[in-house]
C-alpha cells in the first residue's frame, strides 16, 4: 500500500521522505489545468551588480509552487508579504521583512497568502540568465547528492 503523505505531517519527514514527497506533488500539480513549470512571466526583475545577481520575484497571493533545487548556498529576503514554505526541516510560516540563508540541496513546496516579493542573491560573473540557471540549480537531487560526496572528507578535491 503506497504512504499517504500529507503536508501537516511533513515536517516529520527524512531527506528521502521529503525528497519522495516534493517528487509526487511536482506531479500532481502539473495535472492541474492551466498549471505552470518554471518561471512565471511576468513576476521575475533581474539586476546585476558587482558580480552579484540579483532576482526579484513577485508572487501573487494564493500561489501554492515547488521551487527548483538550488545547488548554491545564498542569501534570500522577503520584503513583503507571508508565505507558508515546506523543506525538509519542517515547516514555517514567514512575513516580510525577513532574511533567510538557502542552503545546498534546499527544495521548498511554498504557499503565498498575500503577494509575496522574495529577493535572491547570487554570486556569479555572467550577466547570462540560462549560465546563471545551470550555475545555481541542480537539474535533480543526484547532482546534490554528487556535490556533497565531492565536498565530504576524503572525497574528490
Amino acid at each position: 500500500m503506497e504512504k499517504q503523505i500529507s503536508i501537516s505531517k511533513a515536517d516529520k519527514l527524512s531527506k528521502l521522505e521529503f525528497r519522495d514527497f516534493i517528487a509526487k506533488l511536482d506531479a500532481e500539480a502539473s495535472k492541474v489545468p492551466g498549471a505552470t513549470h518554471g518561471d512565471i512571466p511576468g513576476t521575475l526583475e533581474h539586476t546585476f551588480a558587482g558580480g552579484m545577481y540579483i532576482r526579484k520575484m513577485t508572487l501573487p497571493a494564493g500561489m501554492a509552487f515547488t521551487t527548483k533545487i538550488h545547488k548554491k548556498e545564498h542569501v534570500y529576503f522577503i520584503l513583503s508579504g507571508e508565505v507558508t514554505v515546506l523543506t525538509e526541516l519542517g515547516k514555517v510560516r514567514l512575513k516580510g521583512p525577513y532574511q533567510g540563508v538557502t542552503k545546498v540541496g534546499t527544495q521548498r513546496a511554498m504557499y503565498a497568502h498575500e503577494e509575496t516579493v522574495w529577493v535572491t542573491v547570487h554570486v556569479t560573473d555572467s550577466k547570462d540568465l540560462k549560465q546563471i540557471e545551470n550555475e545555481v540549480i541542480a537539474k535533480s537531487f543526484d547532482e546534490i547528492d554528487e556535490l556533497e560526496k565531492i565536498s565530504e572528507p576524503g572525497g574528490l578535491q
